[in-house]
C-alpha cells in the first residue's frame, strides 16, 4: 500500500508533524508528500501522475478547498480528508456567530462530502460531526493526535516541597475552548502564594478582553510570553512543573483533546484540565490528570492541591507519560493511520 499525502500546504501543523514523524519511523517506503502550492493545471498534472502510483490519498487539516482540486486529479483513488476542525463548530457554535450558521454548516457539509472518507480526532467529535452534517458513519473514522515522543521527552519532576516555587504553565490561542481567562483569574485568587507561579504563552494582547483583564490583575506571580513556534515549544514547556489544559465552556472544549494535553503527557508533566467527554476517551481523571470544572475557584483549589502534594504530581505525570508511550506516541499514531488506510482501500474495492 502506498499513500500520497497532498495539499496546497498544511504539513507544518502539529497533527501532521506527528503523523509524518510516525510514518517515517514505521513505514518510510509507504508514503509520499506532495505540497503542490497553487492549484494550477500544471500542478494538477503532476498530482495526477503521483495519484496513479498510489493507493490512497490523504488531505491534511485546514485544506478543505484543496479537496475538490485533489478529487479532480485523483486518478480515481479514494480520498481521505482530515479536517480536524470545521468552520461551523468554530465560528458558529463556539464563537456565537449564529447568523453565519446556515452557510457555514452547508459549506462544511459540502467540503466534507467531497472526500470519500473523513478522519476525526476523537470519537465524540466524530459522533457530533456525523449527526450534525448527516454523514455516513462507516466513512468517518477516529485518529487521535498523539505526540512525537522523539521530540517531546520526559523531564525530571520538580523536587518535593521547600525547593522554590512551582510553575503552572499554559500555552495556546484565545479560542473559547481554552478558557485562558479562568487561568488568569485563578492566578489572582492565589496572588499571595509566592510558592505558586503562572506562565501563559499565547497572544494575550490580541484580544481586548484578555488584554484588559491582564491590566486589572494585581498578582506578581504570573508572566506572559508571545506564542512560540513549534520548534521552540518543547524546550519552553520543559520549564513547566504542571501543565494547564483548557477550561472553556464551549462544545469544542468538551469533545476534543487539545494538542497541549498530548505534549504535557509526553513530557511526563502532571496535568490539570477540564474533565470532558473527549479527555476521558484516552485519559482518566484522578488517574493521569486532575479533572476540574471551568471556574477560577475550582482551578485554584486544584492548583493548591497539586502544589502541596509531591506524590500526587509524580503519580499523575508518570501515568500520563505511560499512557502516551503505550498508545499515543507518533509511532502508534502512524500504525493506527496505516490500519485506517487499509480499511479505506478495502472499502473502495
Amino acid at each position: 500500500m502506498r499513500i500520497l499525502l497532498t495539499g496546497r500546504r498544511g504539513f507544518d501543523y502539529n497533527r501532521v508533524r506527528v503523523l509524518l514523524a510516525g510514518l517515517e519511523a514505521v513505514a518510510p517506503d509507504q508514503y509520499e508528500v506532495f505540497e503542490f502550492g497553487d492549484r494550477t493545471a500544471e500542478n494538477g498534472k503532476q498530482l495526477h501522475e503521483l495519484a496513479k502510483a498510489c493507493d490512497v490519498i490523504y488531505v491534511p487539516p485546514f485544506r478543505r478547498l484543496d479537496v475538490a482540486f485533489v478529487r479532480k486529479h485523483s486518478a480515481g483513488k479514494p480520498i481521505v480528508f482530515d479536517p480536524l476542525i470545521g468552520t461551523y463548530i468554530t465560528r458558529v457554535v463556539d464563537d456565537g456567530y449564529w447568523w453565519r450558521g446556515p452557510y457555514a454548516k452547508w459549506r462544511d457539509r459540502r467540503d466534507f462530502r467531497r472526500a470519500d472518507h473523513l478522519i476525526w480526532d476523537t470519537d465524540a467529535h466524530r459522533a457530533w460531526g456525523v449527526k450534525t452534517f448527516n454523514l455516513d458513519p462507516s466513512k468517518s473514522h477516529t485518529l487521535y493526535i498523539g505526540a512525537d515522543t522523539d521530540l517531546f521527552k520526559p523531564k525530571a519532576l520538580s523536587s518535593p516541597e521547600g525547593d522554590g516555587p512551582l510553575t503552572f504553565g499554559f500555552y495556546g490561542s484565545l479560542a473559547p475552548l481554552q478558557g485562558v481567562e479562568t487561568i488568569m483569574r485563578a492566578s489572582e485568587l492565589l496572588r499571595d502564594r509566592a510558592d505558586i507561579r503562572f506562565e501563559i504563552i499565547g497572544p494575550i494582547e490580541k484580544k481586548k478582553k484578555t488584554a484588559a483583564l491582564r491590566k486589572k490583575l494585581s498578582s506578581e506571580h504570573i508572566s506572559y510570553s508571545p506564542y512560540l513556534p513549534y520548534e521552540e515549544l518543547q524546550a519552553r514547556i520543559q520549564g513547566f512543573d504542571v501543565g494547564l489544559g483548557v477550561f472553556g465552556t464551549s462544545l469544542k472544549a468538551d469533545i476534543v483533546i487539545p494538542n497541549k494535553i498530548y505534549h504535557y503527557a509526553a513530557l511526563g508533566l502532571p496535568i490539570i484540565t477540564r474533565k470532558t467527554v473527549g479527555m476521558e476517551e484516552q485519559f482518566s481523571a484522578g488517574n493521569d490528570y486532575v479533572g476540574t470544572g471551568t471556574s477560577p475557584e475550582v482551578l485554584a483549589e486544584a492548583i493548591v492541591r497539586l502544589r502541596e502534594n509531591y506524590s500526587l504530581r509524580q503519580n499523575l505525570g508518570q501515568a500520563a507519560y505511560a499512557k502516551t508511550k503505550k498508545v499515543l506516541s507518533h509511532k502508534h499514531v502512524a500504525k493506527d493511520f496505516l490500519e485506517l488506510m487499509k480499511k479505506v482501500l478495502i472499502a473502495s474495492r
